[in-house]
C-alpha cells in the first residue's frame, strides 16, 4: 500500500495541482505552499511569509512564492506550470499563457502542458489558438481524452459544429460514460439541423454516428 510522504515534491506538486482541478483551492494553496517549504532550492522563501488563513491573501502570496522561486531558477517548468494554474484562478489568462509556454521551452513533448496551454486560451477567448495548442496534444497523444473534448469545444465556441462533433466522438469512443461530452455533442447536433441524430445520442453508442462522421 502507498503511503503519502510529506516531502515528496513530486507528490505535493501533483496534489497541489489535481485540487485545483477540483476547484479546491484552499487545499491545493495548501500543497503548492508545502512544495515550496519542501524544496531544496526554494524552501528559504517560504521563511519570509505565514500562511494566511484568508483565500484571497494566501493565493496572492503563493503566487508571490511561485514568482520569487523563477528569480532563482528561471528555468524551472514546474514553477511555470503552477503560476500557469494559479494565474488561472485569478482570471489572469494572458500571464497564465506566458507562464505554460515557457514551461513548454522546456518540456515541449508534454502533451498535459499543451492541453493546459490549451485551457488557458480558451478561457482567455482565444478559442482559434486552443485549437492548435489541443492539436499539438493530441500528436503527442492520440487518446487523450480531455484534449478531444476540450477541443471540441472550442470548435463549438468558433461555430465550427462539424469539427466539434467529430471531436466530441472520438472523445466518447475512449470514454462512453462522459454524460457532459454527451450533451455537447448534442447541442452541436442541434445547431447542424441534425435532429435525427439527436435521437441517437440517447442511445449512448458511438457505432451509429460512423457513417455520419469522421472519427
Amino acid at each position: 500500500m502507498y503511503v503519502f510522504d510529506p516531502y515528496d515534491l513530486d507528490a505535493l506538486l501533483a496534489l497541489g495541482v489535481s485540487f485545483t482541478n477540483q476547484i479546491a483551492f484552499a487545499t491545493a494553496l495548501k500543497y503548492l505552499r508545502e512544495w515550496i517549504v519542501s524544496h531544496p532550492e526554494y524552501s528559504s522563501l517560504a521563511q519570509q511569509t505565514k500562511q494566511s488563513m484568508h483565500l484571497h491573501q494566501e493565493c496572492k502570496q503563493v503566487v508571490e512564492l511561485f514568482e520569487n522561486a523563477t528569480k532563482i531558477n528561471p528555468d524551472d517548468p514546474d514553477l511555470h506550470s503552477v503560476l500557469g494554474v494559479l494565474f488561472n484562478i485569478t482570471s489572469e489568462y494572458d500571464l497564465a499563457e506566458l507562464h505554460f509556454k515557457k514551461a513548454l521551452q522546456q518540456r515541449p513533448n508534454d502533451p498535459t502542458l499543451w492541453n493546459k496551454l490549451g485551457a488557458t486560451q480558451a478561457n482567455g477567448q482565444k478559442c482559434h489558438l486552443a485549437v492548435s495548442a489541443y492539436s499539438k496534444a493530441l500528436q503527442l497523444k492520440p487518446n487523450y481524452v480531455r484534449a478531444l473534448s476540450n477541443l471540441g469545444i472550442s470548435f463549438a465556441n468558433q461555430k465550427m459544429h462539424r469539427e466539434a462533433c467529430q471531436s466530441y466522438l472520438a472523445s466518447l469512443r475512449l470514454n462512453p460514460h462522459a454524460e457532459s461530452i454527451w450533451d455537447y455533442l448534442t447541442m452541436s447536433l442541434l445547431y447542424l439541423g441534425r435532429e435525427d441524430l439527436m435521437l441517437l445520442t440517447q442511445q449512448r453508442d458511438v457505432s451509429q454516428f460512423e457513417k455520419h462522421f469522421d472519427f
